[in-house]
């Protein structure tokens, strides 16, 4: 039988494509081009098995969402996204009315590491991946929805786990925690933009509402980092904040 999926697929070819999919992310050095070719074959296949699932469910089904390149590649597929390149995009140029807007112990904590970058170059990666962390504070929410340093996270939803460290900034290793499984843990390069990126990718892919406490945050993200809405309906929260840190970079 003729799949919808892709030209020249079927249903034995869509199933052999999955198990390749399943069989490749177990090896120690995994062929990321064939598994992303595969995943581009199966992609409404697999939309509408994860439809009705637990996350563990998901999760043992498409193991490949462990993995972060391979889960942003999910939500470009599906939502014709580059959260990579949008978040840095965006990110960039607020980040320094973001420090000038924040305040507390969280700004006191990431200040005392970024003064003491070896470089410019260390500095302005360090001050990006702090603005992400000081944002929910501007939107007086909670920030232990977006991370946990060294705890357990206090809910279901996507949460970055810090480890080893009194600072985010210096975290001996960084994971990502959803529905109490942790996943993302020990890959090189983890870094806390992309620890953001994955966030994304898990609630949207696996379908995750967002926390009432959280809820300004993700969608200021959502719309003005990540370019995933395409609602007209904006938060007023999230605009007043929109207009703050454009007011601060007009002013410049």
């Amino acid at each position: 039988m003729q799949s919808e999926e892709f030209p020249g697929e079927d249903e034995h070819s869509i199933a052999k494509h999955l198990d390749s999919i399943r069989k490749e992310i177990t090896k120690l050095r995994p062929n990321i081009e064939a598994i992303c070719d595969s995943m581009n074959r199966t992609v409404h296949t697999r939309e509408r098995m994860m439809e009705k699932k637990s996350t563990e469910e998901v999760l043992g089904l498409f193991p490949f969402l462990k993995h972060p390149k391979l889960l942003l590649h999910e939500v470009e597929l599906r939502f014709g996204v580059n959260l990579e390149r949008n978040l840095m995009s965006g990110l960039s140029r607020m980040v320094d009315p973001i420090f000038r807007l924040s305040s507390g112990p969280l700004l006191t904590n990431v200040m005392s590491y970024i003064e003491d970058a070896s470089d410019k170059t260390q500095e302005n990666g360090l001050r990006m991946n702090a603005a992400l962390l000081l944002l929910p504070a501007l939107f007086r929410e909670r920030e232990n929805l977006l991370f946990v340093v060294d705890q357990v996270p206090p809910s279901p939803t996507p949460t970055i786990v810090f480890k080893g460290t009194t600072s985010p900034l210096a975290a001996d290793d960084i994971s990502v925690c959803v529905d109490g499984i942790e996943i993302l843990s020990d890959y090189p390069g983890m870094d806390i933009t992309l620890a953001v990126e994955c966030i994304f990718s898990l609630y949207f892919s696996l379908g995750i509402e967002y926390p009432k406490a959280l809820k300004n945050f993700l969608t200021f993200m959502e719309r003005y980092f990540m370019k995933l809405s395409t609602s007209d309906k904006v938060p007023l929260p999230v605009l007043k904040m929109y207009s703050q840190i454009t007011a601060l970079l007009l002013g410049e």
